[in-house]
């Protein structure tokens, strides 16, 4: 019966350490939107794409360990086009992310040929069910006197939650969510459209910050990191107690 005792507690504890080891797998990922190229910046790996309308990072990479993550990051609404018109200044991210971003546009047609973009839209697919993740928004178009917010809105196994940020001639200013559950699929979901004061319509005669008629929207860069979902941290120091009394046996 000894015996059998050290058999069960070493095939439950090897269950535990199964389950523990996609929880250890923690998420660190950095993307520019617009960026030429995908490589180190600063010791930190960053993930890029070029393309506004379809394009498509698979197997995002770790900006910590170089190693790629499983994570797919795919346009699926397409943006209008990418600008290089951000800040060379900003102590959050390299000048290399912080400089270029994609846009859209839910007011008045622009580009060549003009087009409305009234929003676009980010899958991250392929994200850990054990997991829940944050995210950081970044975006800045420099040399404007108009509004630009941006909102930036996710989706995953909860209801959506958004955050805004005022992107016109911003420097270090940053958007956050955090505590995303990816849905069943594990997919969460990206909604870029203009933030609530981007309104495209004209506001009285000396505004502080009058509305731009193309209500355009940004993405510059983000962060996406991973953290334990509770219920799986849980269920590990759930399984301590046995453990410590199968090893008494």
């Amino acid at each position: 019966m000894h015996s059998f005792h050290h058999i069960l507690r070493a095939g439950f504890f090897a269950a535990i350490l199964t389950l523990a080891a996609p929880v250890a797998q923690a998420a660190n990922v950095l993307v520019d939107f617009g960026s030429p190229v995908q490589g180190a910046i600063n010791g930190q790996f960053w993930n890029g794409t070029t393309d506004p309308v379809a394009g498509s990072i698979p197997n995002a990479v770790n900006s910590d360990t170089n190693i790629g993550t499983g994570i797919t990051i795919s346009i699926t609404g397409r943006f209008n086009a990418a600008n290089t018109n951000g800040t060379t200044t900003s102590t959050v991210f390299p000048t290399d992310a912080t400089r270029d971003s994609f846009y859209g546009n839910a007011g008045d047609p622009f580009g060549t040929p003009a087009i409305v973009v009234p929003t676009s839209t980010v899958e991250f697919t392929n994200l850990d069910l054990t997991q829940t993740y944050n995210f950081t928004f970044y975006a800045s178009r420099t040399g404007v006197g108009d509004n630009r917010d941006t909102r930036y809105t996710l989706t995953g196994a909860a209801p959506s939650s958004f955050v805004e940020l005022a992107v016109a001639n911003n420097v270090n200013n940053t958007a956050v969510l955090s505590g995303i559950v990816p849905d069943a699929l594990g997919k969460i979901t990206l909604v870029v459209s203009p933030g609530t004061a981007n309104t495209g319509i004209p506001l009285p005669a000396t505004p502080t910050t009058p509305n731009n008629p193309n209500r355009f929207f940004y993405l510059g860069a983000l962060q996406l990191t991973s953290v334990p979902e509770p219920s799986t941290v849980a269920l590990l120091l759930g399984a301590l107690p046995f453990l410590a009394r199968r090893r008494r046996c």
